[in-house]
């Protein structure tokens, strides 16, 4: 969660940071910072969708995708 924090810190802008910091938030079960987290994902890119961040993420094992990134991104508020 350091390592996100740092590089939105340094990039506010930076997508993926933020993506990560809803993900881990949610996961560890902090959802009041999760939705922020999404609440800046959407100000950056308003248009954003789970679907296709799923299908431009390249992966091995979509099982992993789908539990680590798409479900807590999706409890936390994306669609």
């Amino acid at each position: 969660m350091a390592f996100y924090k740092e590089v939105t810190q340094r990039e506010p802008d930076y997508l993926p940071a933020h993506l990560g910091l809803a993900a881990t938030y949610m996961l560890a079960g902090n959802e009041p910072e999760a939705r922020a987290e999404v609440a800046e994902v959407l100000r950056i890119n308003p248009n954003f969708s789970l679907e296709r961040f799923a299908d431009s993420t390249p992966t091995k094992n979509r099982t992993d995708l789908m539990d680590n990134w798409i479900k807590p991104l999706r409890k936390a508020g994306l669609k």
